[in-house]
């Protein structure tokens, strides 16, 4: 049966179900609550049969870059090949299998093409924005928002999350002006949109405008009672601020008040936040040495293969502690990474290894060949996603260990 929702997009829905209910779960997506897995889990216990619900959860559990969700993603794959679908649901199950082949560009031409023939369909936007920020496409990462903003209407609650969105292009574009502007109008429609949030928090990054974002945190933290984790990557940003600044104590007073407890999670974002402040406060002179020992409680993550960027960060702690074990499991997964097709693959191969073996050098106080290293590769590590405020880290450590060879 199709459905129509308010933004005239249709759905192959049961009967007995409400778009509405689907609806509320993009709310709870969009909003980045802790609820919107147990929702989604929640319609499909009762519909088993709905196409987008099962194709966003693959999405979600595929963003969730953890090799050990392969199963459940596998489960959501073979499910849609046994659905009718309509045009749309057709389209985003062909992006889904380039994505999941490491296809990634195959994958966003696919989620362009959904969003020039149904420029309201927000998972597609989302997924295409993430993709574009996986590969360090700042460039597309606006241009996709600004193709489909003409679009939306105005006065339609999610709005504010395409204007959030476009604002974190604009700034990784650098244009700052246009991002900030961008970013507190989407705030101004939803305080709770955390993504327009982090994108104004970057802009006071790029401009070192430490404290103005210091005040800006500080006024919406209390605004976000019901996230996910992503809300400490936000903490995460005012502990940079901090340091920037040059109050290293206030940085290290919130990794351990704020940052260390949600590490239990087993969230890749945790410990991409804890490993890479904990770097930044050592080139401080802090001694944060036990710090160190208990990201060594993901090791074993220093071998996954989902995405280079997160894999260089677990591979961090081993690095300082000089944990050979892991190294060498971390180190053999990557050269054989960077020997299969596919887009991170290629990435490893060009900018991975290179950069895995640098910050190993480094831990082990073979510092000038691990500056070397991440010389080498500095003007093409863009490609492995992140932000510019996350990958300000290995400029850091050729600045810091440079001067300290």
């Amino acid at each position: 049966m199709q459905k129509q929702d308010a933004l005239g997009l249709s759905y192959s829905a049961p009967a007995n179900t409400p778009i509405a209910r689907f609806d509320e779960i993009m709310e709870s997506y969009l909003q980045f609550r802790p609820d919107t897995i147990a929702k989604l889990n929640s319609l499909l216990d009762a519909n088993a049969t709905w196409p987008m619900a099962l194709i966003l959860k693959g999405y979600l559990l595929k963003m969730g870059s953890d090799p050990r969700f392969a199963p459940a993603i596998k489960i959501c794959q073979d499910s849609l090949t046994t659905l009718a679908l309509n045009h749309r649901e057709e389209c985003h199950v062909t992006a889904f299998n380039h994505w999941l082949n490491d296809d990634i560009n195959a994958a966003l031409n696919q989620f362009e093409q959904i969003l020039q023939a149904y420029p309201t369909d927000l998972i597609a936007l989302k997924a295409a924005h993430n993709l574009h920020f996986y590969q360090g496409d700042a460039t597309s990462m606006h241009e996709s928002i600004a193709r489909v903003l003409p679009a939306w209407p105005e006065q339609h609650n999610w709005r504010s999350f395409v204007l959030g969105m476009y604002s974190f292009g604009l700034e990784e574009s650098g244009q700052y002006q246009l991002a900030e502007a961008t970013g507190k109008e989407a705030i101004a429609l939803n305080p709770h949109d955390l993504w327009a949030a982090h994108a104004v928090i970057h802009v006071y990054h790029m401009q070192n405008r430490w404290l103005d974002g210091v005040a800006w945190l500080s006024e919406l933290i209390p605004v976000w009672t019901e996230t996910n984790n992503f809300v400490y990557h936000l903490h995460w940003h005012k502990a940079v601020l901090y340091l920037s600044n040059g109050d290293a104590e206030a940085a290290l007073a919130i990794y351990d008040e704020t940052l260390t407890a949600p590490l239990e999670d087993d969230l890749y974002l945790d410990v991409c936040n804890a490993a890479s402040l904990l770097w930044r406060l050592q080139m401080q002179g802090l001694d944060v040495k036990d710090r160190w020992q208990t990201l060594q409680s993901w090791r074993h993550r220093a071998s996954d293969d989902e995405l280079i960027f997160i894999t260089l960060h677990y591979l961090m702690a081993p690095a300082v502690l000089k944990d050979q074990a892991t190294i060498a499991r971390s180190l053999d997964t990557i050269r054989a990474w960077s020997e299969r097709t596919g887009q991170q693959a290629a990435i490893c191969k060009e900018v991975g290894l290179t950069t895995a073996e640098a910050l190993v050098d480094i831990g082990q106080n073979k510092t000038a060949s691990g500056v070397d290293k991440l010389k080498r590769v500095k003007d093409r590590l863009y490609t492995i996603g992140g932000s510019h405020a996350q990958r300000q880290l290995f400029s850091d450590l050729i600045r810091h260990y440079s001067r300290n060879t």
